[in-house]
């Protein structure tokens, strides 16, 4: 059975208790941290049984379940601190990805426990979103594992800047919340990729001017790039050497296929009329000493 009484009484009992103990009424007394349950629990051993008493700062709760022995009541208490609910796990993985978002990498960081943060120094949990410009985070799934682990689901979608290119990715999240001596927390945490789209940033858009005023390498570089950054396989100096030449002899033709430099670029990836392009005699005027066609 449990009563609830007022905060205002609170002081009462503490008085009451610490009466009982300089009494000798009370044969033990152990005080037992349950985190997140309760400030603190008075497990009290009388010559008619074992009391419980919670008390935090809002309310006092006697609980007057008749235990065996100290260790019994004890051992029970550990079991009822540890529970966990569903809108409890779900809360915790929400809130570690406001912090995030909001760039309170530290306060996220406190937030996952062992064996996660064993192997995970602050800095190196820092610098994983140190090139990532916007995260949209939502969960799909929560599973009860036990009372004291629950498995929560998500769908992450993150955009990235590296030098070269914003990446938008899309993941599957997955991180299993337990209570860890009294503190909800993140023991474990995993992703899983499932698209990833490179897109040019602006600094790897070219003019057509900026085209014309390009040396050879810097123009092979540029080839090269835009195929990488579009999933298609790189090709030998020779053959970038050749898109070059068909790019310039053919531009008026080639603009059906975009208004941008890129555009071209990928248009003739695998045209039959590259072979009309002999490099070599451009490639010992125009490339560096050592680099072969």
């Amino acid at each position: 059975m449990f009563w609830e009484d007022s905060a205002q009484d609170t002081q009462y009992y503490k008085e009451m208790l610490q009466t009982f103990v300089n009494e000798g009424k009370a044969i033990q007394h152990k005080t037992i941290d349950v985190g997140d349950l309760a400030e603190k629990i008075d497990v009290v051993e009388f010559r008619d049984g074992i009391q419980v008493f919670l008390v935090n700062e809002q309310t006092t709760t006697f609980d007057y379940n008749q235990y065996g022995s100290v260790a019994e009541a004890e051992n029970s208490l550990d079991k009822r601190s540890s529970k966990i609910t569903v809108q409890e796990a779900k809360k915790l993985v929400q809130q570690f990805y406001e912090h995030i978002i909001s760039g309170k990498y530290q306060q996220a960081y406190d937030l996952i426990g062992s064996p996660w943060i064993d192997k995970l120094s602050f800095d190196e949990f820092a610098s994983g979103y140190a090139n990532t410009l916007d995260i949209q985070f939502g969960i799909t799934d929560v599973k009860p594992k036990s009372d004291s682990e629950i498995l929560v689901r998500g769908a992450l979608n993150s955009t990235d800047k590296s030098a070269e290119a914003l990446k938008k990715n899309k993941f599957t999240v997955e991180y299993e919340v337990e209570n860890q001596n009294g503190k909800l927390v993140i023991k474990k945490g995993r992703g899983t990729v499932i698209e990833s789209i490179e897109m040019p940033g602006e600094e790897n858009k070219w003019s057509f001017e900026k085209w014309d005023n390009a040396n050879l390498e810097e123009r092979l570089k540029k080839i090269a790039g835009t195929w990488e950054r579009s999933g298609l396989n790189p090709r030998g100096n020779g053959v970038l050497v050749s898109v070059s030449m068909y790019i310039d002899n053919q531009r008026e033709k080639l603009l059906q296929y975009g208004d941008k430099i890129e555009q071209l670029i990928n248009a003739v990836y695998d045209s039959p009329e590259l072979s009309n392009y002999n490099p070599q005699e451009k490639c010992e005027k125009e490339l560096p000493d050592g680099v072969e066609c």
